[in-house]
């Protein structure tokens, strides 16, 4: 018969060598839990903060683009011979409005809230004010500056310059472009002396626009205050004492709050629940990877809309200066020509059949034009009905005539838009480089006075850039 005190010590022992036996293993797991625990917090914090950098840089991105934007649709409206003659040697409003050369074509096609001109006695002799004629002064209207305004826009380049700051109208925030208006490179308008008149267009950040923009570049709800706000992340506007608030999406921390609970149930559980723990883990990292996956895209998306026109899909002009100057930088320069293009008869289309079907024409022609292009070329939409192509090398110049004459019969062919044919044609101005031009601006400038040249001989026609006599 067995000893029961021995028997007891026996069962002991084994109990005690079996806990023994247990404990590294309960070690190992309780450390393996405390490194997952950390891991995915720390992770969701990383996360978090990438994603609030990634906010803040494209929220910057966004405000110099609108800057950029309106600083450089100013210069299409103040850097005219038209203009100069209409708005500054006298103010024909019948020209502006009735005849829809300024009036309420900046705030339809742009959103812009005011069109002001104040004359070189900084009275205000032209006002729009959302798409309607007004008589509002400009010292009334906008609260800032206004006269620093002023005298650096006419101090600026008055053939390409314009001014952009941050102004107020009365609580709201608004950016605000002025550019002095000038002949631009019209020759058959001459210059007066004396200060210019200067060209003003604003655009309210109020609500509805910050609403606007977060929808279209996919960026957080934003608001403006002057104060920094509890738990929101802020910048400074430029040239404004407000703030531009936004709550930045915490997807690592949303996603630790729903795991939590279930990875700390796991871990009493302990090897009862491992294996939903672990499903719970692969769906969590899916979960992961789809959010990353949706931020790429976000940004990939966004990247695409700065460097792209939204209308045709098209590079806009970022994209193409940046391209030119590239190429121009290489050693030695990467021989290249550049053909500037204006649709011939498409503000009448405009005009008579409205925005949407101009839209639908402006995409036909974008269609067009990479259909005749290779892969050494570049289509580009500067903005209104004016397009850019790159080719890369030296062409002949009977090739060029040869690619000229299919971009304009191509363009010339009708198109079919609200059940109805249009016809439209074009005309391009040719400038080569290094040979004319060693510079993006200057290989634009020489483009757009060829387009003239090319205008000139007859329209739907081409012409490579020679210089003007004198």
């Amino acid at each position: 018969m067995l000893n029961p005190t021995l028997t007891r010590w026996v069962a002991t022992q084994h109990s005690r060598q079996l806990i023994l036996r247990l404990l590294p293993a309960i070690a190992a797991l309780a450390l393996l839990i405390g490194l997952g625990c950390y891991l995915l917090i720390k992770n969701a914090l990383s996360q978090d903060a990438d994603v609030q950098q990634r906010s803040r840089v494209f929220i910057a991105r966004t405000l110099d683009q609108v800057r950029n934007e309106v600083g450089r649709n100013i210069i299409n409206y103040s850097k005219w011979g038209e203009a100069y003659k209409n708005l500054h040697l006298k103010v024909d409003k019948v020209w502006a409005d009735d005849q829809r050369n300024v009036g309420d074509i900046p705030f339809d096609l742009y959103g812009y809230n005011a069109v002001l001109v104040v004359n070189p006695q900084d009275q205000t002799v032209y006002s729009v004010i959302d798409g309607k004629a007004s008589n509002v002064q400009a010292s009334q209207w906008l609260q800032g500056d206004l006269a620093a305004l002023l005298a650096d826009a006419r101090a600026t380049d008055k053939e390409e310059g314009s001014i952009v700051r941050a102004m107020q109208v009365g609580d709201t925030p608004a950016l605000v472009a002025a550019a002095a208006i000038t002949p631009g490179w019209d020759p058959a308008i001459q210059a007066t002396t004396g200060p210019p008149s200067v060209m003003i267009f604003a655009t309210l950040l109020d609500r509805d626009e910050l609403a606007h923009l977060s929808e279209t570049y996919g960026l957080p709800a934003m608001t403006l205050a002057a104060s920094a706000l509890p738990g929101q992340e802020s910048m400074r506007l430029p040239d404004s004492t407000l703030l531009l608030h936004w709550t930045p999406p915490h997807p690592g921390m949303d996603l630790l709050r729903q795991t939590l609970p279930l990875f700390i149930a796991a871990v009493l559980a302990l090897i009862g629940v491992l294996t939903v723990l672990l499903r719970h883990a692969l769906a969590s990292a899916r979960q992961i990877d789809a959010q990353f996956e949706a931020l790429l895209r976000s940004q990939a998306e966004a990247r695409h809309l700065s460097q792209h026109d939204f209308l045709t899909g098209l590079p806009n002009r970022y994209q193409l200066t940046r391209h030119l100057g590239d190429l121009l930088e290489q050693t030695p320069a990467r021989p290249l020509a550049l053909l500037y293009l204006d649709l011939d008869r498409f503000k009448p289309v405009n005009d008579a059949l409205g925005h949407a079907a101009g839209d639908q024409v402006l995409q036909e022609v974008a269609h067009r034009l990479q259909a005749q292009l290779g892969e050494q070329a570049m289509a580009a939409r500067l903005g209104g009905d004016e397009f850019v192509v790159v080719l890369q090398g030296n062409p002949a110049p009977a090739s060029l005539d040869q690619l000229c004459a299919r971009l304009i019969g191509t363009l010339s062919q009708p198109i079919r838009v609200q059940e109805r044919d249009v016809l439209i044609g074009a005309s391009i101005g040719i400038a080569l480089a290094p040979q004319q031009a060693h510079t993006v601006s200057e290989l634009l400038r020489l483009g757009d006075q060829a387009l003239y040249q090319a205008k000139t001989a007859g329209r739907n026609t081409w012409r490579i850039y020679t210089a003007e006599p004198g």
